[in-house]
């Protein structure tokens, strides 16, 4: 009973480094310009 399922890794993997960087941005107030610009402040 092992199936591994490749896709939803990559989606967990991906949910999981999005949620990182969100919660990184939520947290610094837009101390760099060039972080800030890129999440298009």
């Amino acid at each position: 009973m092992r199936k591994s399922h490749p896709v939803r890794r990559a989606v967990l993997a991906g949910a999981a480094t999005v949620s990182g960087i969100v919660l990184l941005l939520s947290l610094k107030p837009a101390s760099d310009p060039g972080a800030a610009s890129a999440a298009g402040g």
